[in-house]
Protein backbone atom coordinates (compact mmCIF):
# COMPACT_ATOMS: atom_id res chain seq x y z
CA UNK A 1 0.00 0.00 0.00
CA UNK A 2 2.80 2.40 0.90
CA UNK A 3 4.83 1.73 -2.23
CA UNK A 4 1.77 1.94 -4.46
CA UNK A 5 0.70 5.26 -2.96
CA UNK A 6 4.17 6.81 -3.14
CA UNK A 7 4.51 5.60 -6.73
CA UNK A 8 1.16 7.18 -7.61
CA UNK A 9 2.16 10.54 -6.12
CA UNK A 10 5.57 10.30 -7.79
CA UNK A 11 3.98 9.66 -11.18
CA UNK A 12 1.63 12.64 -10.76
CA UNK A 13 4.60 14.88 -9.98
CA UNK A 14 6.71 13.45 -12.83
CA UNK A 15 3.96 13.85 -15.41
CA UNK A 16 3.46 17.46 -14.32
CA UNK A 17 -0.21 17.66 -15.27
CA UNK A 18 -2.01 20.75 -13.99
CA UNK A 19 -5.72 20.91 -13.29
CA UNK A 20 -7.65 20.98 -16.54
CA UNK A 21 -9.88 23.86 -17.68
CA UNK A 22 -9.40 26.00 -14.58
CA UNK A 23 -9.91 29.38 -16.26
CA UNK A 24 -12.93 28.12 -18.21
CA UNK A 25 -14.57 27.16 -14.91
CA UNK A 26 -13.78 30.25 -12.86
CA UNK A 27 -10.64 29.08 -11.08
CA UNK A 28 -7.07 30.39 -11.17
CA UNK A 29 -4.80 28.56 -13.58
CA UNK A 30 -1.70 27.08 -11.93
CA UNK A 31 1.25 24.98 -12.96
CA UNK A 32 1.53 21.50 -11.50
CA UNK A 33 4.03 21.57 -8.65
CA UNK A 34 5.85 18.78 -6.88
CA UNK A 35 4.17 16.66 -4.22
CA UNK A 36 6.70 16.68 -1.36
CA UNK A 37 4.88 13.99 0.65
CA UNK A 38 5.92 10.36 0.91
CA UNK A 39 4.62 7.77 3.34
CA UNK A 40 6.54 5.25 5.42
CA UNK A 41 5.42 2.02 7.07
CA UNK A 42 5.50 2.17 10.85
CA UNK A 43 3.74 -0.98 12.03
CA UNK A 44 1.58 -3.85 10.78
CA UNK A 45 -1.22 -5.49 12.73
CA UNK A 46 -3.32 -8.33 11.35
CA UNK A 47 -6.81 -8.75 12.77
CA UNK A 48 -8.84 -11.79 11.78
CA UNK A 49 -12.52 -10.98 11.26
CA UNK A 50 -14.66 -13.67 9.69
CA UNK A 51 -17.25 -11.06 8.68
CA UNK A 52 -14.60 -9.04 6.84
CA UNK A 53 -16.59 -5.84 6.93
CA UNK A 54 -15.86 -2.35 8.25
CA UNK A 55 -18.72 0.12 8.39
CA UNK A 56 -18.03 3.58 7.07
CA UNK A 57 -18.09 5.08 10.52
CA UNK A 58 -15.62 5.83 13.27
CA UNK A 59 -17.95 3.94 15.62
CA UNK A 60 -16.70 0.64 14.18
CA UNK A 61 -15.31 -1.47 17.02
CA UNK A 62 -12.39 -2.60 14.85
CA UNK A 63 -11.43 0.99 14.05
CA UNK A 64 -11.98 2.27 17.57
CA UNK A 65 -9.84 -0.43 19.15
CA UNK A 66 -6.90 0.12 16.79
CA UNK A 67 -7.07 3.91 17.01
CA UNK A 68 -6.89 3.67 20.79
CA UNK A 69 -3.60 1.79 20.34
CA UNK A 70 -2.16 3.98 17.59
CA UNK A 71 -3.25 7.59 18.09
CA UNK A 72 -0.06 9.14 16.64
CA UNK A 73 -0.06 7.66 13.17
CA UNK A 74 -2.26 7.31 10.11
CA UNK A 75 -4.00 3.95 10.20
CA UNK A 76 -4.78 2.05 7.00
CA UNK A 77 -7.56 -0.55 7.05
CA UNK A 78 -7.78 -3.02 4.18
CA UNK A 79 -11.17 -4.69 4.33
CA UNK A 80 -14.53 -4.98 2.71
CA UNK A 81 -16.35 -1.82 3.71
CA UNK A 82 -19.86 -0.48 3.67
CA UNK A 83 -20.63 3.25 3.66
CA UNK A 84 -24.39 3.66 4.34
CA UNK A 85 -24.57 7.02 2.56
CA UNK A 86 -22.77 5.64 -0.52
CA UNK A 87 -23.09 1.84 -0.87
CA UNK A 88 -20.90 1.78 -4.01
CA UNK A 89 -17.95 3.43 -2.24
CA UNK A 90 -14.69 1.48 -2.13
CA UNK A 91 -12.99 3.72 0.43
CA UNK A 92 -13.62 6.25 3.14
CA UNK A 93 -11.59 8.33 5.58
CA UNK A 94 -11.91 10.59 8.57
CA UNK A 95 -11.56 14.23 7.55
CA UNK A 96 -8.71 15.73 9.59
CA UNK A 97 -8.52 12.35 11.37
CA UNK A 98 -6.00 9.54 11.39
CA UNK A 99 -7.53 6.62 9.56
CA UNK A 100 -8.77 5.46 6.19
CA UNK A 101 -10.34 2.24 4.96
CA UNK A 102 -10.05 0.80 1.46
CA UNK A 103 -11.28 -2.32 -0.30
CA UNK A 104 -8.38 -2.63 -2.74
CA UNK A 105 -4.76 -1.57 -3.00
CA UNK A 106 -4.96 1.26 -5.50
CA UNK A 107 -2.70 4.32 -5.48
CA UNK A 108 -5.40 6.70 -6.66
CA UNK A 109 -7.92 5.45 -4.12
CA UNK A 110 -5.43 5.60 -1.25
CA UNK A 111 -4.14 9.01 -2.33
CA UNK A 112 -7.70 10.32 -2.48
CA UNK A 113 -8.52 9.04 1.02
CA UNK A 114 -5.23 10.36 2.41
CA UNK A 115 -6.24 13.72 0.97
CA UNK A 116 -9.26 13.63 3.29
CA UNK A 117 -7.10 12.67 6.27
CA UNK A 118 -4.90 15.69 5.54
CA UNK A 119 -7.82 18.07 5.26
CA UNK A 120 -8.95 18.03 1.61
CA UNK A 121 -12.59 17.91 0.64
CA UNK A 122 -14.19 16.50 -2.49
CA UNK A 123 -14.19 19.09 -5.24
CA UNK A 124 -17.91 18.44 -5.65
CA UNK A 125 -18.91 19.17 -2.05
CA UNK A 126 -20.04 22.56 -3.29
CA UNK A 127 -20.79 23.73 -6.81
CA UNK A 128 -20.39 26.75 -9.02
CA UNK A 129 -16.69 27.52 -8.85
CA UNK A 130 -13.83 27.77 -6.35
CA UNK A 131 -14.81 26.87 -2.82
CA UNK A 132 -12.27 24.63 -1.12
CA UNK A 133 -11.75 26.66 2.05
CA UNK A 134 -10.11 29.57 0.29
CA UNK A 135 -8.47 27.66 -2.57
CA UNK A 136 -9.12 29.72 -5.67
CA UNK A 137 -7.46 27.15 -7.94
CA UNK A 138 -10.22 24.54 -7.36
CA UNK A 139 -13.25 24.23 -9.61
CA UNK A 140 -16.32 22.11 -9.95
CA UNK A 141 -19.41 23.00 -11.92
CA UNK A 142 -22.75 21.25 -11.59
CA UNK A 143 -24.26 20.50 -14.98
CA UNK A 144 -27.73 21.39 -16.20
CA UNK A 145 -29.17 19.73 -19.30
CA UNK A 146 -31.93 21.00 -21.55
CA UNK A 147 -32.11 17.83 -23.62
CA UNK A 148 -34.89 18.93 -25.98
CA UNK A 149 -33.72 22.53 -26.49
CA UNK A 150 -36.94 24.14 -25.26
CA UNK A 151 -35.15 26.43 -22.80
CA UNK A 152 -36.23 24.42 -19.76
CA UNK A 153 -33.67 22.45 -17.75
CA UNK A 154 -34.67 18.78 -17.80
CA UNK A 155 -31.93 17.22 -15.67
CA UNK A 156 -29.22 18.40 -13.30
CA UNK A 157 -26.17 16.69 -11.84
CA UNK A 158 -23.21 17.27 -9.58
CA UNK A 159 -20.28 16.43 -11.86
CA UNK A 160 -19.07 14.62 -14.97
CA UNK A 161 -17.35 11.28 -14.49
CA UNK A 162 -15.99 11.00 -18.05
CA UNK A 163 -16.46 12.67 -21.44
CA UNK A 164 -19.40 10.49 -22.43
CA UNK A 165 -22.92 10.15 -21.18
CA UNK A 166 -26.05 8.09 -21.73
CA UNK A 167 -29.69 8.61 -20.90
CA UNK A 168 -32.39 5.95 -20.99
CA UNK A 169 -29.94 3.65 -22.73
CA UNK A 170 -29.20 6.12 -25.52
CA UNK A 171 -25.96 7.90 -26.38
CA UNK A 172 -26.52 11.36 -24.90
CA UNK A 173 -23.72 12.82 -27.01
CA UNK A 174 -25.49 11.93 -30.27
CA UNK A 175 -27.63 14.82 -31.53
CA UNK A 176 -29.81 12.37 -33.43
CA UNK A 177 -30.97 11.15 -30.01
CA UNK A 178 -31.19 14.49 -28.18
CA UNK A 179 -31.43 18.04 -29.48
CA UNK A 180 -28.60 19.20 -27.23
CA UNK A 181 -25.70 16.92 -26.22
CA UNK A 182 -25.29 16.16 -22.55
CA UNK A 183 -22.93 18.65 -20.80
CA UNK A 184 -20.56 15.82 -19.88
CA UNK A 185 -19.83 15.28 -23.56
CA UNK A 186 -17.68 18.41 -23.43
CA UNK A 187 -14.04 18.00 -22.48
CA UNK A 188 -14.18 21.35 -20.68
CA UNK A 189 -16.53 19.72 -18.14
CA UNK A 190 -13.95 17.08 -17.21
CA UNK A 191 -12.18 17.46 -13.87
CA UNK A 192 -8.90 15.60 -13.31
CA UNK A 193 -8.42 16.68 -9.70
CA UNK A 194 -7.46 13.81 -7.41
CA UNK A 195 -10.30 14.80 -5.07
CA UNK A 196 -12.86 14.95 -7.88
CA UNK A 197 -13.72 11.27 -7.86
CA UNK A 198 -13.92 11.02 -11.67
CA UNK A 199 -12.46 8.48 -14.07
CA UNK A 200 -9.51 10.84 -14.59
CA UNK A 201 -8.72 11.57 -10.94
CA UNK A 202 -7.55 8.02 -10.27
CA UNK A 203 -5.27 7.87 -13.31
CA UNK A 204 -1.72 8.99 -12.39
CA UNK A 205 -0.92 9.95 -15.98
CA UNK A 206 -3.53 12.74 -15.92
CA UNK A 207 -4.49 13.30 -12.26
CA UNK A 208 -3.60 16.57 -10.55
CA UNK A 209 -3.45 18.27 -7.19
CA UNK A 210 -3.34 22.05 -7.13
CA UNK A 211 -0.69 24.06 -5.27
CA UNK A 212 -3.29 25.21 -2.76
CA UNK A 213 -4.34 21.63 -2.02
CA UNK A 214 -0.74 20.55 -1.49
CA UNK A 215 -0.15 23.52 0.82
CA UNK A 216 -3.18 22.46 2.85
CA UNK A 217 -1.93 18.87 3.13
CA UNK A 218 1.45 20.09 4.35
CA UNK A 219 -0.19 22.48 6.80
CA UNK A 220 -2.40 19.75 8.24
CA UNK A 221 0.35 17.18 8.82
CA UNK A 222 0.83 17.25 12.57
CA UNK A 223 4.30 16.85 14.04
CA UNK A 224 3.55 13.44 15.51
CA UNK A 225 2.81 12.11 12.01
CA UNK A 226 6.15 13.24 10.56
CA UNK A 227 8.82 10.54 10.37
CA UNK A 228 11.49 12.68 8.72
CA UNK A 229 11.98 15.99 6.95
CA UNK A 230 14.61 16.21 4.25
CA UNK A 231 15.58 15.48 0.68
CA UNK A 232 16.53 12.22 -0.98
Amino acid sequence: MILTTNSFFGEIATNGVSQWYAAENGAVETEQNCIPIFYVLDDVQIHCDSDGLILGSSSSNVISNILNQNPGQINFFLSEIFVPSNPSATGFASNFGNYLAIERIDGGLIGHELGHVLGLNHTYMSTGGPFEFGCNDIWDTAWEWDMDGDGIVDLTGDRCWINSASHNGLDACDETNFAIPHPCCSWQAQNNNLMGGTAFSGNPTVAALTPCQIDKMLTNITCDLVSDVGCS
